[in-house]
């Protein structure tokens, strides 16, 4: 290979780092496509290759700018941050919400419907430390002793949460494009249960509104029942509850000194059991 000079050196690698193709760069130097590729190797001049087909409509600082406004918050969706960008740039063009969606999935990023949760204040986190802090030393044989008690809704008719459908060309609904719903009710059923080591126990409808009445009749007839289903006695068990006012109050708090049911810290346990997200 003829001497090449250090100034067409320089020329070459400044193409290059221009994004210039090898064919292009020949014809602009005379040098050949090898010699080229051998002044990139010895400078080690860092280029991007020109693929074929369409380039990304979002550029690097684009896209940092969109997760930068998703994460945030500044942007409710990939929607409202397409809009932004129009917006911000009018004489460019700018990604649609579909592409938006995309280059975050590439990333690994996930969209997901934000849970409602309670506030993590500091007397909750004070309520977390204090149950770490007091059970901590527990084994494997303490937590057998648990029975975990709720109550909750169990719907009827699906899920009530966000559902999708495709509709047809045609725009018109039919049966399956919409979710039936009930007058007064009968979508879902509120059950209390209970479980344990030793497995599932009996569960029961909630008629009408739950109070200390109804609970306290619940303990005395499913929660008893699923002891003896298990061939397990009150002192065998630590009862487990949340702080729900019906479960604090008077009636209740009589029922379990009259039954001798050890209780644990009721704060610490609902707490553990369903922690603030």
């Amino acid at each position: 290979m003829r001497s090449i000079s250090n100034q067409k050196k320089e020329d070459v690698k400044h193409l290059l780092q221009q994004g210039t193709p090898y064919r292009k760069i020949s014809e602009l130097t005379g040098i050949s496509l090898g010699a080229i590729g051998a002044i990139r190797k010895d400078l080690n001049v860092d280029i991007e290759p020109n693929g074929a087909g369409r380039k990304r409509i979002m550029s690097s600082n684009d896209i940092r700018v969109v997760i930068r406004k998703l994460v945030t918050g500044e942007c409710k969706s990939v929607e409202d941050a397409s809009r932004q960008l129009r917006a911000t740039y009018p004489n460019k063009v700018t990604p649609s919400a579909e592409t938006i969606r995309r280059e975050m999935k590439r990333l690994n990023y996930v969209a997901m419907k934000k849970p409602n949760v309670l506030p993590l204040t500091r007397s909750r986190r004070n309520a977390r430390f204090r149950f770490a802090q007091a059970y901590r030393s527990w084994t494997v044989e303490d937590w057998k002793r648990v029975v975990f008690t709720d109550e909750t809704k169990v719907n009827r008719l699906g899920s009530d949460g966000l559902h999708w459908t495709w509709i047809d060309p045609d725009g018109k609904l039919r049966e399956r494009n919409v979710i039936h719903t009930y007058k007064h009710g009968g979508g879902s059923i509120m059950i209390w249960g209970c479980f344990c080591w030793s497995g599932p126990g009996f569960i029961t409808k909630i008629q009408g509104t739950m109070n200390a009445d109804l609970y306290c009749s619940i303990l005395d007839d499913e929660f008893k029942q699923s002891l003896e289903y298990y061939g397990l006695e009150v002192k065998d068990i630590i009862f487990q509850q949340d702080n729900d006012p019906k479960h604090k109050s008077r009636k209740a708090t009589q029922w379990f000194e009259d039954n001798a049911v050890e209780s644990s810290n009721a704060s610490c346990f609902s707490m553990m059991s369903l922690p603030s997200r």
